[in-house]
């Protein structure tokens, strides 16, 4: 496949190299960093001064994207630029899905790769919009108000102790002698995983 390979494919318009983030390890890095630089290209395992302002990350089909701040571009798109021995311009429909949100505006990749711009120079959402679907989430926020609702009824209708969980409370406090623990809920959280009494929970 390599044979009939432009030396420039993977060449920018400036002569420099273009550059790809990939795993360090697997056969998929072996076969892609093989072609890339027989193009011309640059296959990084991390990113380095000279090249972090035009790198593309590549994943394979087993890695989870975990990053927000650079393209996660699909590995097979190098592989279909060394079949047509040419450059392909869809490098947008290659993005893989994620569910990490992104964090910049709209942008046509091929300008990072191609070194007409930086990854600095692509404006990031404002301040105002979500950026994380888990500390942001409308849905994850309900759902916490829901809970924190639900335990203040539960802390607010609470039955007081029987007499027998009085007794047993004294009890405990005797035989660990924790008489300087009464305050604050260490005491309370000490007798809850002692099974001091069933039930048991902070009520102070």
């Amino acid at each position: 496949m390599t044979q009939s390979l432009s030396p420039k494919l993977f060449v920018r318009p400036d002569e420099l190299p273009m550059a790809f983030l990939m795993g360090p390890t697997g056969l998929e890095r072996q076969q892609i960093k093989r072609l890339v630089e027989a193009g011309g290209g640059v296959i990084l395992s991390q990113p380095t001064l000279e090249y972090r302002d035009h790198l593309i990350r590549l994943l394979v089909r087993t890695e989870i994207p975990i990053k927000k701040d650079l393209d996660m571009i699909d590995y097979k798109y190098i592989l279909d630029c060394v079949e047509d021995n040419d450059l392909l311009t869809n490098l947008s429909d290659c993005k893989v899905s994620s569910h990490i949100t992104w964090i910049f505006e709209p942008y046509n990749p091929m300008d990072i790769l191609l070194g007409n711009r930086k990854w600095s120079d692509v404006p990031k959402k404002q301040v105002g919009e979500k950026v994380s679907d888990i500390e942001d989430d409308e849905a994850g926020e309900d759902m916490r108000q829901t809970f924190e609702t639900e335990y203040r009824h539960h802390k607010a209708n609470r039955l007081p102790y029987c007499k027998k969980e009085q007794q047993e409370i004294v009890d405990w406090i005797v035989k660990y002698t924790a008489f300087k623990l009464l305050k604050g809920n260490i005491v309370w959280k000490s007798m809850e995983c002692r099974e001091a009494c069933p039930l048991l929970s902070p009520s102070l």
